[in-house]
């Protein structure tokens, strides 16, 4: 049954992808503890993929034709991301991981954002008193 405005917490890092198939653009999200969100017009489907013949079956069920869906659940099983598989986030990766951008930017970004705050408030207090 198809799921409508589905949402998932905490996922995987490099999560996507996007293929085309004859039925048209399909994505495929993956998130930790095995589960995947398939996509594909208009219809969405998420579940725990142990294997690849797994993740062929849900990409049937959101509407790709068999024989595809099974080739292409075995092709783009292997270019999933390596924590998937992850029962939880590692500690200390959870955040940064969930910004998607590498952990420099990431802290910087944190750090400096206060900073710049600050100083934009002390500026402010300067121009009105």
């Amino acid at each position: 049954m198809p799921v409508a405005n589905v949402t998932m917490i905490a996922m995987a890092a490099a999560t996507g992808t996007i293929e085309i198939t004859s039925v048209g653009d399909l994505e495929v999200d993956y998130a930790y503890n095995r589960w995947v969100l398939a996509q594909c017009r208009g219809r969405s489907a998420q579940r725990q993929c142990r294997t690849s013949a797994e993740l062929g079956e849900l990409l049937i069920e959101v509407g790709v034709p068999m024989r595809e869906a099974r080739e292409l659940g075995k092709r783009i099983w292997t270019s999933r991301p390596g924590d998937a598989e992850l029962r939880a986030a590692r500690p200390w990766e959870a955040m940064w991981r969930g910004t998607g951008l590498n952990p420099v930017t990431a802290m910087t970004i944190a750090f400096a954002g206060p900073v710049i705050v600050v100083v934009f408030l002390y500026l402010l207090y300067l121009l009105l008193y």
